[in-house]
């Protein structure tokens, strides 16, 4: 939650931009096709972690390679994240950007991370068992990440419920060093 209220003012001021200038939606696509570069290449995400490259050049690697696609408010942001050193948390900052614009929609936003790609099926279910459970209407996003190692991680607006295997061994672990000790 501490990264989240670090990351309020961007994601505030990019969405009262978007709607002073009626952009939201191009923003939001904009939002979610970054994001889909970003989770498809881990190259590309470990580039914009990397301390030691200039954030300009990684806003000119961003603004380059996907100039056509974003409108000029994007670009725009893009370029003040990296102006103030916040590239290294721009994935999650736009991840934050998704799950406000929901809310201010009245759509609570769930993102659920697998360690494996779910089946339409399985999402499918998760969908109607976590809107039934939450009494509205929800906005669902599935990421991978293989470090999971197993199982599914549920990111709600207020907590995580973690059923990951990875966070099995870390349970396991931690007892197993309290009944050592």
């Amino acid at each position: 939650m501490f990264v989240r209220k670090k990351l309020s003012p961007y994601v505030v001021a990019l969405y009262q931009q978007a709607v002073e200038g009626d952009v939201l939606k191009e923003i939001v696509s904009d939002a979610v096709s970054i994001l889909a570069i970003l989770s498809d290449a881990v190259e590309v995400q470990s580039f914009l972690k990397n301390s030691f490259i200039p954030d300009e050049e990684k806003t000119n690697f961003l603004v380059e390679s996907h100039q056509a696609e974003f409108s000029l408010l994007m670009l725009s942001f893009v370029t003040i994240v990296a102006q103030n050193r916040r590239m290294s948390c721009f994935k999650e900052m736009l991840l934050v950007f998704l799950e406000y614009v929901d809310l201010q929609s009245g759509i609570q936003s769930i993102r659920v991370t697998s360690a494996f790609p779910l089946s339409e099926a399985v999402e499918t279910k998760l969908r109607v068992a976590l809107t039934e459970q939450l009494n509205g209407s929800i906005h669902l996003r599935v990421e991978v990440d293989s470090d999971l190692i197993g199982g599914i991680v549920i990111h709600y607006p207020d907590y995580e419920l973690d059923l990951s295997i990875r966070q099995k061994i870390r349970t396991l672990k931690s007892t197993i060093k309290e009944i050592i000790a």
